[in-house]
């Protein structure tokens, strides 16, 4: 990657343990992107270069899995006007919940934090 891209995703978080995990999808042809907005059926991501809308690829929408979470590295497709995403990156951290309701799954809703702060009132 050139330099600059690289310098780029770095100030978005990217560091050798993402990009060890990221080779399987880069020998695939996919760009490394962050999640930073998830609309529900469209992310917003960024490539270290600009924003751009993805939606998450057919084969994983339709498995029943999880889905990618805000702060996750994503295997992009560049298309216009809306890219696809076609797997993600193991995750370091996961900030999670029980989904809602009587449902026993986890919700994650963001991944790769490094600090958090919560705020209640007295």
């Amino acid at each position: 990657m050139p330099l600059q891209f690289v310098s780029q995703l770095t100030l978005l978080g990217w560091d050798e343990w993402f990009e060890e995990r990221f080779a399987q999808f880069a020998h695939q042809g996919y760009a490394p992107a962050r999640v930073v907005a998830d609309f529900g059926a469209e992310y917003l991501l960024h490539d270290g270069d600009e924003a751009l809308r993805a939606a998450a690829g057919r084969h994983l929408r339709n498995d029943g899995g999880q889905q990618p979470a805000v702060g996750d590295w994503v295997a992009l497709r560049h298309r216009e006007p809306v890219g696809t995403i076609h797997g993600w990156v193991e995750r370091k951290t996961a900030f999670s919940r029980k989904v809602a309701f009587e449902e026993s799954k986890e919700q994650v809703l963001a991944a790769n934090v490094d600090v958090a702060f919560l705020v209640a009132s007295a």
